[in-house]
């Protein structure tokens, strides 16, 4: 069984000054503060350069009312420019912390994912989507300087 994932409060805030991390030292506070940053602080933070979306993209509180348009995930961010963020959800933060260093690549994920959605419905998965769904919830990219 795996380990239960740390709360704000108990969650050791060295570990977010690991070297892999070093990339996202621009939002260390929203990792290693006791307080969890909200849509609106997310939101103010993403880079306003992000316009290749139909809307401006915005993180949204994931809420029932939010929800309610019957929007899918990646059709309510293409449409909508509405990132869903759950709430003090660890997961939901390191998606937005993607979202803050990288939006080139979640856009154009986003982008593929919904063609796919366009092509055989919200219901089902294609072997592309669950293949950028690997890449975007557990890939890397590794720079490297050295040519060799």
């Amino acid at each position: 069984m795996a380990a239960p994932t740390p709360d704000r409060t108990t969650a050791d805030a060295q570990a977010f000054d690991h070297p892999l991390l070093q990339g996202f030292l621009a939002y260390r506070d929203f990792l290693a503060t006791a307080e969890w940053p909200t849509a609106d602080v997310l939101t103010a933070a993403l880079d306003r350069g992000v316009d290749e979306c139909s809307a401006p993209i915005r993180f949204g509180a994931q809420t029932a009312v939010l929800l309610a348009d019957g929007l899918h995930y990646e059709q309510r961010i293409a449409q909508r420019g509405v990132i869903a963020t759950r709430e003090h959800n660890w997961h939901d933060l390191f998606n937005a912390l993607i979202w803050l260093r990288h939006p080139q690549i979640k856009v154009a994920l986003n982008a593929r994912q919904v063609a796919d959605i366009a092509e055989i419905g919200p219901k089902a998965r294609t072997r592309g989507q669950c293949a950028m769904t690997q890449f975007d919830e557990a890939g890397a990219i590794v720079w490297c300087a050295d040519p060799a």
